[in-house]
């Protein structure tokens, strides 16, 4: 049950991100088993991880959704329908 509510979950918390050869703090965002994103405080550095290549990829164009994620996961302001990059599924 632990393991399927994962799947339902989205979390916010801090730490390092490594850019270019130099680490920023920031906060990640984890959208259940499907995405994960990292944004700087002042939203200079926004970045989402890409699964099939293995890395992390510019996320600036989704710099204003990743922000807005990251206030309803700390739960600062109510759950509301954000656009976020998600990759799609797979067929099976």
């Amino acid at each position: 049950q632990i393991e399927n509510d994962y799947g339902r979950t989205i979390e916010a918390y801090g730490g390092k991100l490594n850019i270019d050869g130099q680490d920023f703090d920031g906060e990640f965002l984890r959208i259940g088993r499907v995405s994960l994103m990292f944004q700087t405080p002042d939203g200079a550095y926004s970045r989402v991880w890409d699964q099939s290549a293995r890395r992390w990829e510019d996320g600036a164009e989704h710099k204003n959704q990743i922000k807005q994620g990251l206030k309803i996961a700390n739960k600062q302001i109510a759950p509301e329908l954000v656009l976020l990059p998600v990759p799609a599924p797979e067929a099976g």
